[in-house]
């Protein structure tokens, strides 16, 4: 199928749901009004413009990166630059392709995942999947508005060389991190009643000069250690990481892992963001492109970042931009880190949204369907709702690290792995079988086992499916040593605090 007649099909798809759903309300409720009732599925759609390929790469890059530019050099110092960047390759090279699949089996027709999970595996996985989506990406929006708070409050205070209270304590009777929360959510609350998710797009695009501008200042600290007195000392192996940039470390990769296994993390919202493409037939090479881009990015700047900060690195800071890190006499550096904590804050800005949106939609379509028409309240008082309980997280420094933690296990295992590979067996097993049965020219007419097969497996007639199944069996494996990974530290900690009660 060409890329023209992929257009083409897609616009049908949607006109023909809008007549279906203006056939059905009219039947229903003549008076009901089509401008202000429209289904989750045409309130997604409806007059939201395409986007070109550049757009849709760099949405998916920003979207993946977020904050993980920032954190990402602290762990190149603590387990070494090979090691990183090997661990780095792995999981990149595993998440690319499972995140293809997530797209790759999901229909020009279908607006979210949750439905194309609803269609091949039924109700029961189209509710675990609800379930990990939602939690994972609600706690996400959670960290990236009190990962916008901290920069704003931290370029505050670098900016102006004055001493606010500490993040950690309650003040309303005075300028404090928790006004700065209410004053930013102020400001950028309008976004998340944004009701398309192009328009949000347009914005988020903006988002790669921020990681531009935050590999430049990286790269100035490296650069600028290079050039220093005291030069950079290097070494294969190193236990103390505060003196040489270490190849690789006695640091046990088990942390490093999980943090790159969501460093790489896009599955549960690639579809809705691919889904906006004006070039469908380029969606795998965008999403391949978003991820070599963003593969590029965190090794230059986690190099970079790593050499000019690993003396400094024990300070107990949890990214790059901590004010702690650097010395508020050098004026120069004072500068970027300023400009680089307010270009960080816009990079977020630009996120938030964007998981609200997607977040939004997932709930919309599993209470009332892709074709139901939620109450008129609903999307009013969703994000009221969304916005309360990032203030109240913000506000009274309620730390959702391990809510996170417990949803990162399950996100990696579940989303990004499980699912993905499942649906693939499935869909591979359908087509064995139909071939087995002597079809020769796999399509829907006729046959409703053709119904889970997807387009790009259609198309493929040679099939071997022993490595078919080989390789994303593998995937499977290092699923499953991750999911471990991250779960035996979370039991050990569980077990910890039931024996000191």
């Amino acid at each position: 199928m060409t890329e023209s007649s992929l257009i083409h099909s897609k616009k049908q798809v949607l006109q023909a749901a809008t007549l279906d759903n203006d056939q059905d309300e009219s039947l229903s409720n003549p008076r009901r009004s089509r401008e202000n009732r429209e289904s989750v599925k045409e309130s997604m759609i409806a007059n939201d413009k395409l986007q070109g390929s550049f757009t849709i790469i760099v949405s998916i890059a920003n979207a993946m990166m977020g904050p993980s530019v920032l954190l990402l050099p602290l762990q190149f110092i603590d387990v070494g630059l090979l090691t990183s960047t090997v661990v780095a390759f792995i999981i990149g090279l595993i998440s690319y392709r499972t995140c293809d699949l997530t797209h790759l089996h999901t229909r020009l027709d279908e607006i979210e995942y949750l439905t194309a999970i609803q269609r091949i595996m039924g109700t029961a996985w189209n509710i675990i999947y609800f379930v990990n989506s939602v939690v994972i990406l609600w706690m996400a929006g959670i960290i990236y508005f009190l990962s916008l708070c901290d920069v704003i409050y931290s370029a505050i205070q670098m900016a102006f060389n004055v001493t606010l209270p500490s993040e950690e304590s309650v003040v309303f009777n005075a300028f404090s991190y928790q006004w700065t929360g209410i004053i930013i959510m102020a400001c950028i609350g309008w976004l998340f009643f944004l009701p398309k998710l192009g328009k949000i797009l347009d914005l988020t695009e903006k988002g790669v000069y921020c990681i531009i501008t935050e590999s430049l200042f990286l790269f100035y600290l490296g650069c600028k250690a290079f050039f220093s007195g005291d030069g950079v000392s290097f070494a294969f192996y190193s236990k103390d990481t505060t003196q040489e940039v270490a190849m690789v470390t006695s640091v046990p990769v088990t942390y490093a892992i999980g943090v790159f296994a969501m460093a790489f993390a896009i599955h549960n919202s690639i579809v809705a963001i691919v889904r906006k493409s004006s070039e469908p037939s380029k969606n795998s090479v965008n999403v391949f492109k978003a991820y070599v881009l963003t593969f590029v990015t965190y090794i230059v700047t986690g190099y970079f970042g790593a050499i000019g900060l690993y003396k400094k690195s024990g300070a107990g800071a949890n990214t790059v931009l901590n004010n702690e890190l650097y010395d508020i006499d050098e004026t120069f550096t004072r500068i970027l880190l300023v400009i680089t904590q307010l270009a960080t804050a816009f990079q977020l800005v630009t996120v938030l949204p964007v998981i609200n949106n997607i977040v939004r939609n997932q709930i919309f379509i599993m209470i009332w369907g892709e074709a139901g028409i939620p109450p008129k309240g609903a999307f009013w008082g969703f994000n009221a709702l969304y916005i309360v309980t990032f203030l109240i997280v913000q506000m009274f420094n309620i730390s959702p690290n391990t809510v996170m933690s417990l949803a990162g296990a399950f996100i990696g295992f579940v989303i990004i792995y499980l699912l993905p590979v499942a649906i693939h067996f499935k869909a591979l097993a359908q087509k064995q079988a139909l071939e087995k049965k002597g079809y020769k020219s796999i399509s829907d007419e006729g046959t409703s086992e053709a119904s889970d097969i997807a387009e790009f497996l259609r198309k493929k007639q040679d099939i071997n499916y022993v490595l078919e199944y080989g390789v994303h069996g593998l995937i499977m494996a290092v699923g499953v040593g991750i999911f471990i990974m991250q779960l035996v530290p979370l039991i050990e900690k569980l077990i910890h605090w039931i024996g000191s009660l």
